[in-house]
């Protein structure tokens, strides 16, 4: 559809210009205007008008018999005509014709709708006006035609434009709940330098309130969406006299909360962030004596608690975790004994909240832990559960999701306990397990197991907090597996040779069921017949060692595994020359552990995830680089090491981990590393963490040679003596000689050099 139109270059899509009667007005025939883009788009079809003398403003813009049609996808409502001094950003005035959320034709006549600026002073000198057309939403691109003007006339009215209006002329009187305030495009700019952003509340309107009370009252305009700038003054649109303004509170809605005398009037600014759109023709204010949730929280106890909700309640913006949970209101809980904690307001199914945990309230560096819908309702209420210490204080804190919610009057908190046994020995008496499946409860009141030097997480301290434990004997030998996959808590597990006993770590995991949430545990290791082990299963601990409780009823599966993948098998590794792979992880392989190498990774944990190894046998010899630098997504944060032996760690040549990317995302990797002609190498690749699953588009660059030849085990171009002498120091061996691939140099890789003897072909 696009090739039936042709652009039409502004020099021959110069206005008509008439200057009508006394010199008041302008005609532009618009006939074969064009739309290509957005406001800067060089294509859109524009001219100049001059401006008659003595002329000091626009004063109005219509259009007659405007017929145009909006094309290749672009809605009737999204084609502006705008009038403006040539480089003043406030002098202008856009309309839009039509206001038809669809594409096709529009035909009519009239002033359209306001879409910015407004009817406007020309300043002094002036001497001509640019007149153009352009797409509010620009669909394509700037080199698709977006609409096109079969006919129609654009008059423009000179004269002395209205006066701005006086939003302080007569303000609507405020009260405590929800104000409708009219806004209007031409009321002046209350300049407050407010907020993050340096924010002023243009075309800003007021509310006249008159505090009933002394106290501390809370205003804000959060049940819309519109970017809003807000502030308090003791006198109508003097910003001299501000008390305080805000920016960006509720999303990008405002609120403010100021202290107010019983009588005394106050003047409630509400205003746009933009300097250039049109405000809504109404904005909702809503004006609530404030709230102070700490100062009369209501104390909580065991069993079910109703927490009174106040609108007037203040936000609480969790930077860290980027959460914002509005109008948070507080229960204070101090347990008498030690316990594990689940707190819940699952009842009230219609309200879309959060639930915290705090050591202080409304403060949000001292929030622990939070929920959003954790009672299985998406959009609903919410549950979390905690650790908690006899004596101590703490705060549970509930809220609405959107600024948009409606807060209930009160919403019912479920608190339940499990307590712990003070001192609690998890050795005098360990669970005894068996393959398959056991019902375990875990006391919180064990300590923690502190893993610092033998395990290396993901996430978190190197620990287990309060690690229960299980004993095991293995009934053959065997690889086992125990996992804590059928449960929904954060958890961790580690083997080992002793109660309690870090020294005799044999290994560990912390959320190996699914690589995410709920973020359960499993490990395997190999088990002796006849041997006993300690199954430690505990909780998360978090860097600052914060033990997040698991549910004290846990599930424990204890099974046979598979035997561990051999990464090394012919049949799984890969061969490769100079070019380009696609290598996939699969989680069925062990990691690469290059603890104690002369590898190190920047960021723990010190493994390669899931290898897989590629076979390389250079052509000739000096530097050579293996990447996957062109990758691009989510699952890409590759590692790579070149290894002289496959799965020796310790023959490490070179690795790497982000250095594609100098550590940011998607975290690709490169190795560069200087290789010798004849010489078999691996390439170790995989993942960061699981979730680094791939595909990785691996490269290989190097020098390149002639090609092998059967036997030609030093890339000579002769089979003889010397390719006999490399097979034979490697004789029982994998790598240099090993011509039939199957790990090991043999007797049938001797035949090969013997058969092949002589000159390469």
């Amino acid at each position: 559809m696009n090739a039936l139109f042709a652009r039409i270059a502004p020099v021959v899509a110069a206005a008509t210009l008439a200057i009508v009667g006394t010199a008041t007005a302008a005609d532009v025939n618009m006939t074969g205007w064009q739309t290509w883009g957005g406001i800067a788009a060089t294509a859109n079809t524009s001219t100049t008008i001059a401006v008659p003398a003595g002329s000091t403003g626009v004063s109005a813009l219509s259009f007659s018999n405007l017929n145009f049609d909006a094309i290749n996808g672009s809605y009737l409502s999204e084609f502006v005509i705008r009038v403006e001094v040539p480089g003043e950003s406030s002098a202008f005035w856009s309309i839009k014709p039509s206001a038809t959320q669809a594409s096709g034709n529009f035909t009519g006549s009239g002033s359209g709708t306001t879409f910015g600026g407004n009817a406007f002073v020309i300043p002094a000198g002036t001497t001509s006006l640019k007149v153009f057309v352009y797409e509010s939403y620009n669909d394509g691109g700037d080199t698709t035609q977006d609409a096109r003007v079969n006919s129609g006339t654009l008059t423009v009215t000179f004269g002395n434009p209205p006066p701005p209006f006086n939003p302080c002329a007569a303000p609507i009187n405020g009260v405590l709940g929800a104000n409708t305030v009219p806004m209007n495009a031409t009321s002046p700019n209350l300049d407050l330098n407010c907020g993050e952003f340096v924010a002023d509340a243009n075309k800003a309107s007021y509310v006249r309130f008159v505090a009933p009370s002394t106290g501390r009252f809370r205003a804000d305009s959060c049940v819309q969406t519109t970017d809003t700038v807000m502030a308090v003054l003791t006198s109508c649109g003097d910003t001299a006299t501000s008390l305080t303004c805000n920016d960006d509170t509720c999303d990008y809605a405002s609120s403010v909360s100021f202290d107010a005398t019983q009588g005394q009037t106050y003047y409630i600014a509400v205003g746009l962030y933009s300097t250039t759109a049109a405000p809504p023709a109404t904005l909702t204010v809503t004006i609530a004596e404030a709230f102070d949730a700490c100062a009369s929280p209501t104390t909580a106890v065991v069993g079910t608690n109703t927490l009174p909700m106040s609108a007037g309640a203040a936000d609480l913006d969790i930077t860290w975790a980027g959460v914002v949970i509005y109008k948070v209101n507080y229960l204070v809980f101090t347990p008498t004994q030690s316990g594990v904690f689940t707190a819940s307001n699952c009842a009230d199914s219609g309200f879309d909240s959060w639930i915290i945990m705090a050591t202080a309230c409304n403060d949000a560096d001292a929030v622990q832990l939070g929920n959003d819908d954790g009672c299985g309702i998406v959009g609903g209420p919410s549950s979390l559960q905690f650790s908690g210490e006899a004596g101590q204080t703490y705060w549970i804190g509930v809220g609405a999701f959107a600024t948009t919610d409606v807060l209930p009057e009160a919403t019912t908190v479920e608190l339940s306990a499990v307590y712990c046994t003070s001192g609690f020995d998890a050795c005098a008496a360990p669970t005894v397990v068996t393959t398959g499946t056991t019902n375990v409860t875990v006391d919180c009141g064990a300590a923690t197991l502190d893993l610092s030097g033998y395990w290396t997480p993901e996430f978190g301290a190197a620990a287990i907090g309060q690690a229960n434990y299980m004993q095991f004997v293995a009934p053959t030998t065997a690889t086992y597996e125990v996992g804590l996959c059928n449960n929904a808590s954060d958890s961790r597990l580690a083997v080992l040779g002793a109660c309690g006993d870090s020294t005799t770590f044999i290994a560990a995991d912390d959320d190996g069921c699914t690589g995410g949430a709920p973020f359960t545990s499993k490990v395997s290791w190999a088990a002796t017949a006849g041997t006993t082990y300690y199954i430690a299963i505990g909780s998360y601990v978090t860097a600052g060692g914060v033990v997040v409780s698991i549910d004290p009823d846990q599930i424990v599966d204890i099974s046979v595994g598979a035997p561990p993948v051999n990464p090394c098998d012919p049949a799984n590794i890969i061969d490769v020359t100079l070019g380009s792979y696609v290598v996939t992880t699969d989680q069925a392989f062990p990691d690469l552990d290059m603890t104690g190498s002369s590898c190190s990774f920047t960021n723990a944990p010190q493994t390669i995830n899931a290898v897989k190894y590629l076979r390389f046998t250079p052509t000739a010899t000096g530097t050579h680089t293996l990447s996957n630098c062109t990758d691009t997504g989510t699952t890409v944060d590759c590692r790579i090491a070149a290894l002289s032996s496959c799965g020796d760690a310790f023959s490490n040549l070179a690795c790497d981990d982000d250095g594609c990317t100098a550590g940011a995302a998607p975290f690709t990797a490169t190795v560069s590393v200087d290789l010798t002609a004849g010489t078999t190498y691996f390439f170790a690749v995989g993942g960061y963490s699981a979730a680094a699953t791939g595909p990785f588009n691996i490269d290989i660059a190097g020098p390149s040679g002639p090609p092998p030849c059967l036997g030609d085990v030093n890339l000579d171009g002769v089979v003889g003596g010397a390719d006999l002498g490399l097979l034979l120091g490697n004789w029982g061996f994998s790598g240099t000689g090993d011509l039939n691939g199957d790990g090991t140099v043999t007797g049938a890789d001797l035949g090969l050099v013997l058969g092949a003897w002589g000159p390469c072909p």
